[in-house]
């Protein structure tokens, strides 16, 4: 049974080609494996559509770590003959190491070529002015040449680091420049979608048309400690180290266990969660008995509270038992 290592999303699922048959589509390849892999990836062509017109812009084996995003360019030429009209295909991303077993097939998308716009009939030049248009023509070539040859032949990399990747891909095609292909991606706190890095970086001298290497941030995600099997305290200074919060906390009578041992934690550990997130404990006590925790856990937990901001529920901060607070078991 095949399993799908990758999730596949192209942001624009029909393109159009230019006047002369070319075009891209951009797919965005996620690694949902759990593990890093060694991908490669090939087209899917329907019957109308010929392989010889696509061509993935990336290297023949990808590594890819794990949850990271990357992009993978198809560059598509039709040839002039083409008849205009819908041609879809779609993308395969495989495992390197078993390619028949682990892989994943995208969606179908679709290029678009359009019917071809007849040329506007010329009118042949006046014989009297034929002679003057080629002196015309002949000076505007000359100019040109000369214009070209002293035109600067190096650009400077402009500061794209901090801004989004749409907005950073605008500001170096309008510097002479492109962004290098498959653009990587790095877990941060910054906004997705937002560079972390170029290289070459800002104020560097390249030569015009240069390909610019740019990392993005991706959403941070944190990996879930075990808290089982340790006291409150213990359990709360874990989660607090790893930036997450505390949930609720419900009791359930062990007197296997020491007063205030968790017993069980939602989300469980090494889950990826969001930096922050709240993690629902269950906690032992006595039967008959309302959990007050030792003055060791209460020093702990106090100190959490104030120093490290984690709202830690008042009924845990208790040093003693409420007399008028009977449990009937």
């Amino acid at each position: 049974m095949a399993t799908s290592i990758v999730t596949i999303d192209a942001p624009d699922k029909v393109v159009s080609c230019d006047e002369k048959g070319a075009a891209q589509q951009l797919f965005n390849v996620r690694n949902i494996s759990g593990h890093p892999i060694t991908v490669g990836a090939k087209v899917l062509v329907d019957k109308a559509t010929q392989a010889n017109w696509l061509r993935i812009e990336a290297p023949a084996e990808l590594e890819m770590g794990d949850n990271v995003l990357t992009q993978i360019p198809v560059r598509i030429q039709v040839p002039a003959d083409c008849e205009p009209g819908r041609y879809s295909y779609r993308l395969l991303v495989y495992s390197a190491r078993k390619s028949g077993e682990e892989f994943t097939e995208g969606e179908t998308v679709a290029i678009e070529v359009p019917a071809k716009k007849a040329p506007p009939p010329s009118a042949p030049p006046k014989p009297s002015y034929t002679k003057w248009i080629a002196v015309l023509v002949a000076i505007l070539l000359i100019g040109g040449a000369v214009t070209w040859y002293f035109l600067p032949k190096s650009v400077d990399v402009p500061d794209v680091v901090g801004i989004p990747l749409d907005q950073a891909r605008a500001v170096l095609e309008d510097a002479g420049l492109g962004v290098s292909m498959p653009v990587a991606s790095k877990a941060s706190r910054e906004a997705p979608d937002s560079v972390l890095e170029q290289m070459p970086v800002a104020g560097s001298e390249v030569e015009k048309g240069s390909a610019v290497q740019l990392t993005i941030a991706e959403k941070l995600l944190i990996k879930v400690p075990g808290v089982t099997n340790v006291r409150l305290a213990t359990a709360l200074q874990r989660l607090s180290s790893a930036g997450l919060g505390l949930g609720a906390v419900a009791e359930k009578v062990d007197d296997s266990k020491p007063v205030g041992t968790v017993l069980e934690q939602q989300p469980g550990q090494n889950a990826s969660v969001e930096e922050g997130t709240a993690v629902n404990l269950v906690v032992s006590r006595e039967k008959g008995k309302v959990l007050v925790l030792d003055r060791a856990q209460l020093s702990i937990l106090k100190g959490l509270q104030l120093n490290q901001r984690m709202k830690i529920p008042a009924a845990l901060l208790r040093e003693v038992a409420p007399e008028d607070s009977p449990l009937v078991e």
